[in-house]
């Protein structure tokens, strides 16, 4: 289950990048701040927990 949460997060952080670009250009006519603030919050939190999963990870190899 480890493994599929650590792609899982990894995966959702090249998400939220890819979808930066439409959110800068496409949506240009609606609030652009917001819409950076809630993808850098995105990208922020799924590599937050993309790191929290592979330290975990980590630390039960050592424990092992």
């Amino acid at each position: 289950m480890g493994t599929v949460l650590r792609r899982y997060h990894l995966a959702m952080v090249f998400v939220w990048l890819g979808l930066s670009v439409p959110g800068t250009t496409i949506w240009r006519e609606s609030i652009l701040f917001v819409i950076i603030c809630s993808l850098y919050a995105n990208v922020e939190g799924s590599f937050a927990a993309y790191m929290g999963a592979r330290a975990e990870r980590k630390e039960q190899e050592n424990d092992g």
